[in-house]
């Protein structure tokens, strides 16, 4: 008996000191590093947890913030979209008027491109010289010209009223060269413009320009870009597509 109670005594005292005694025997012990591991567990979850949300919440940003890049993405694709629809819809009223550029060739059958421009629009002046490029590396389409200033640029509306005056004066080459190649022109006002420009008639430059008839011309190139749904510049329309950009010269090639 007296073993007996030595033996348990010893069992006892190999028991770790942080074991739980069980009640009733429906308990087993639970050591305090389980319990240690089991807070850890739940530390880690709260985490992944707080992690996930955060992810979640960049995520509907993105997807939902107006100015975001995927919003942003998607308003581009649809404009596109409506854009090469109208230009379909409207290619012989967007086809019809305009400056050649290239001129066409019987012997080319290809379809004409017309380009909407704003002399005071750096991307433009980036297009016209890609232009230029791509003419000593191969045949262009003919290519029409067709002024659409923007508002946001002062001088731009007077620059499109000479160009289209020096066209109807058969002089456009030198003043188009003149407003693309030159910057300085920018800084005039509109009176000293007209004096600046190469042309030979310059009484009958400021006599076109008053008269109404380039403002007449103007307006129908101006609403052409509107049924196309133009929004800037260059733009750059086939028979079936626009691009607004100087990826445009992509329509080109």
């Amino acid at each position: 008996m007296a073993a007996s109670l030595e033996v348990a005594g010893l069992f006892r005292r190999r028991l770790p000191l942080e074991a739980e005694d069980v009640a009733d025997g429906d308990r087993a012990p639970i050591p305090r590093n389980a319990t240690m591991q089991g807070s850890v567990s739940r530390i880690e979850r709260t985490i992944i947890g707080v992690n996930c949300t955060v992810v979640l919440c960049g995520l509907l940003y993105l997807i939902l913030n107006p100015n975001g890049p995927v919003r942003t993405r998607i308003a581009a694709y649809s404009q596109s979209r409506a854009m090469n629809k109208a230009a379909a819809l409207n290619w012989r009223m967007v086809n019809r008027d305009g400056i050649w550029l290239v001129r066409p060739d019987s012997l080319d059958k290809r379809d004409t491109i017309v380009v909407f421009f704003d002399y005071q629009c750096p991307f433009c002046r980036t297009l016209r010289s890609d232009l230029k490029n791509l003419s000593t590396k191969q045949k262009l389409p003919p290519v029409r010209l067709r002024q659409f200033p923007l508002s946001i640029h002062p001088l731009a509306h007077q620059a499109a009223l000479i160009a289209i005056c020096a066209d109807l004066q058969g002089e456009f080459e030198a003043v188009d060269r003149y407003l693309v190649e030159r910057t300085s022109w920018q800084s005039m006002d509109s009176d000293d413009l007209v004096d600046a420009v190469p042309i030979h008639d310059r009484q009958m430059l400021t006599k076109c320009i008053s008269s109404g008839a380039a403002a007449s011309i103007l307006a129908a190139d101006s609403i052409s870009g509107a049924l196309i749904q133009l929004i800037g510049t260059p733009g750059v329309v086939t028979r079936s597509a626009a691009r607004v950009g100087t990826h445009g010269i992509e329509l080109i090639k």
